[in-house]
């Protein structure tokens, strides 16, 4: 299956987010009750796949379509496994007692929102507004979570907006970083899966079918399905913990004079250790763990972290 570049899911996420707004306001009930008192945060969140435009003059959304096909089942089981989680529960457990500031105070109660927090691009929406407002607060971070089975794979991703008033400046100003957890199919892990050599002719299924997907995907107890989404938002709450720390005005991670000497992800590629395709090879490479691999990149002009599988064809 063939991953969906970069731009793409830019593209995608600003249109489809799924989110969920966490509040933490001074004088809230905390996430933990012995928990010391931590900024406001505030989440927004959405389940479900970019809506796709049958235009037949469009070539991408002809191939968008079609690559959808496959995923249908994917993306159904995906809810059955959500419809038995209570959303709440899972995201203020993964996100409640994360660092959100350079001087982290501690757990964060967690309030969802019950629309998207912005109209268009930056302005914070009348919902998000009201409820800095009603608590008092002057900064505050905003999470847009999107969850969903897409072209490539299962996603869990999060845009983290804070919002903040300057000494001079009666206007909301904000900043944003971004972080995402992707798991795909991919021939080697599905050779690795079978203990086979990936370049063995006539296997059963074949790689890439769809039975060789279902079986990737739904085998096992708990199925690899479900022991992602259990896992990705604890995973997305590391990402974001180191992205929502950042000096403001980091357009990366690291710093330039570390950032120039990580590798790109390419270079694991041409080295037979990994694979990548599309934007997604020019990312630097942060960290290395067996079955993952955590990048990093300054998309949109602000700093990214993604935790990618290690084989992604």
């Amino acid at each position: 299956m063939k991953q969906i570049l970069p731009r793409r899911i830019l593209l995608r996420m600003s249109t489809m987010c799924f989110g969920l707004l966490m509040i933490c306001t001074a004088g809230s009930i905390h996430a933990s009750e012995n928990a010391s008192q931590s900024e406001p945060l505030y989440i927004y969140s959405f389940t479900g796949n970019p809506s796709v435009e049958h235009n037949l003059g469009v070539l991408p959304d002809i191939l968008m379509a079609l690559g959808e096909i496959p995923n249908k089942p994917l993306k159904q089981k995906m809810d059955a496994i959500l419809s038995h989680r209570n959303r709440e529960d899972r995201f203020r457990e993964a996100f409640g007692c994360m660092p959100i500031s350079e001087k982290p105070g501690g757990c964060s109660k967690i309030e969802f929102l019950s629309a998207v927090p912005f109209e268009g691009e930056w302005k914070p929406s009348s919902e998000l507004l009201a409820a800095m407002q009603r608590d008092a607060v002057q900064t505050a971070w905003v999470l847009h979570v999107t969850e969903q089975f897409h072209v490539g794979g299962y996603f869990l991703s999060a845009t983290a907006t804070k919002i903040y008033s300057d000494a001079n400046d009666k206007q909301k100003r904000a900043r944003r970083v971004n972080a995402m957890y992707w798991t795909c199919y991919s021939k080697e892990l599905d050779a690795l899966r079978r203990s086979i050599d990936v370049k063995q002719k006539g296997v059963t299924p074949a790689f890439g079918s769809k039975e060789a997907l279902a079986a990737f995907w739904y085998e096992g107890n708990p199925s690899r399905l479900e022991s992602e989404i259990d896992k990705s938002p604890a995973a997305l709450a590391d990402m974001l913990s180191v992205l929502m720390t950042l000096p403001l005005g980091s357009r990366t991670v690291s710093p330039p004079e570390q950032l120039t000497k990580l590798p790109k992800l390419r270079t694991l590629d041409r080295a037979g250790v990994a694979s990548c395709g599309g934007g997604y090879c020019s990312t630097w490479v942060r960290q290395e763990f067996p079955e993952r691999i955590l990048v990093e990149a300054d998309w949109q002009g602000r700093p990214w972290l993604l935790s990618l599988p290690r084989w992604e064809k």
